[in-house]
């Protein structure tokens, strides 16, 4: 895993690498429109142009490159420079989580492999899933379980935190996996107005924040 994890974060702009980062941009495509197991080293190589031996060089192997494609994937739908900005800025709590809701609308709107290919991984999820999960999900979770709790007036380690967590970013999840073609036909195109989309998202979260602290504080609910 170390080794996957050393190849797969290499920063093509740290070393100058623009071959490294166009495989990498051909890759996205070709994983999100045929899938991991369909997609070859050679097919790569291929399509981007380059030396038959570029995965191999720039990446270790084809699953150190599709790692850090889901990496990218990851890292494009909300990046961990820019939830530590919001950590660290001087707004009040509910402001900063209103801006983690913004950041994960904004990277849902934009078409891109990246939604495809993290799609793909969490019908399917292949044996890369545990090192995107150490390297790029585990560190914004925890920044974003800080907020939260913050915005929340709960400990971190309060059971009433997890539920929450869920009650406010299951519909992030549930957007980013969704059909968009079929919400459209059936339900509504939530994407058309992506700020009426956060507001809408940001309204629900607040208030069951706020009801839920109303619960603890009366001793009428917990969790579990």
């Amino acid at each position: 895993m170390n080794k996957l994890i050393r190849s797969g974060m290499r920063s093509p702009s740290a070393h100058g690498d623009t071959t490294r980062q166009h495989i990498l941009e051909v890759a996205g495509q070709l994983f999100a429109e045929h899938g991991y197991d369909a997609t070859t080293s050679k097919q790569v190589c291929t399509e981007a142009q380059v030396n038959l031996a570029g995965v191999n060089y720039h990446f270790g192997s084809r699953e150190g490159l599709y790692t850090a494609v889901l990496v990218e994937a990851h890292r494009r739908l909300l990046s961990r420079e820019a939830l530590t900005a919001i950590a660290d800025g001087a707004n009040d709590a509910r402001s900063k989580l209103g801006q983690v809701i913004d950041g994960l609308v904004g990277g849902m709107g934009r078409d891109g492999w990246h939604l495809r290919v993290f799609m793909r991984e969490l019908i399917a999820p292949s044996p890369s899933l545990d090192t995107l999960m150490l390297v790029e999900v585990a560190p914004k979770l925890a920044i974003v379980k800080a907020v939260l709790a913050q915005a929340a007036g709960l400990p971190q380690d309060d059971p009433r935190l997890p539920p929450c967590f869920l009650s406010t970013f299951a519909p992030c999840m549930m957007l980013l996996i969704a059909n968009k073609t079929v919400l459209r036909r059936f339900m509504a195109d939530f994407w058309q107005d992506p700020a009426a989309l956060a507001h809408h998202l940001k309204t629900f979260a607040f208030a069951g924040l706020d009801a839920v602290a109303r619960l603890g504080q009366n001793g009428e609910s917990r969790w579990p």
